[in-house]
C-alpha cells in the first residue's frame, strides 16, 4: 500500500526530469550566446586592425600629398570604421543577451532546486514514518514478550 507521501513524492520525479531538460535546455542556449560573443570579439578585433591600417594609409597618404587618392581612402576609413561599429552594435546585444540568458538559467536553477528540497522533504517525512511504524511495531512486540514473560 503507497502513502499519501509515496504518491507525492512519485509525481515529483517527473516534475524535476522535465525541470531538469529546461535547465539542460537554458544552459545549451548560453553556451551559444557566449560562442556567439566570443566570435564577435574576435571579429571586431579584427575589423578594428583594419580601421587602424587604413587611418594608416590615409594619414600616409595625406602627409605625402597624394590628394588624388585621398577620397577613396577617406571612403575606405569611414567603411571600415562603419563595420567596426556595427560589429561592436552586434556585440554589445550580445552582452545582453547573454545576461538575460544567465537570468533564465539562474531563474531554472531556483526551480530545480526548489523541487528537489520539496522530494528530499517528503522523502525524510516517509523515511521517519517508516521508522515511527517498525519502532511502534517493534515497542508492540517487547510488550507481548514482556507480558508472557
Amino acid at each position: 500500500m503507497m502513502s499519501d507521501l509515496e504518491r507525492k513524492a512519485n509525481k515529483l520525479k517527473p516534475l524535476i526530469k522535465i525541470q531538469s531538460s529546461k535547465l539542460e535546455q537554458e544552459h545549451k542556449a548560453l553556451s551559444l550566446i557566449t560562442v556567439l560573443k566570443q566570435e564577435l570579439s574576435q571579429k571586431l578585433a579584427d575589423q578594428q586592425q583594419v580601421y587602424m591600417k587604413s587611418l594608416d594609409i590615409n594619414n600616409e597618404a595625406r602627409s605625402t600629398c597624394q590628394t588624388g587618392q585621398l577620397a577613396s581612402y577617406e571612403i575606405g576609413v569611414e567603411s571600415a570604421k562603419h563595420k567596426w561599429f556595427k560589429i561592436y552594435e552586434k556585440l554589445v546585444q550580445a552582452q545582453k543577451l547573454e545576461k538575460e540568458q544567465m537570468a533564465k538559467l539562474a531563474e531554472e536553477q531556483k526551480k530545480l532546486k526548489a523541487l528537489e528540497n520539496l522530494k528530499n522533504k517528503i522523502t525524510d517525512d516517509i523515511n521517519m514514518m517508516k521508522n515511527r511504524r517498525e519502532q511502534k511495531s517493534q515497542d508492540e512486540l517487547a510488550s507481548r514478550r514482556f507480558q508472557r514473560g
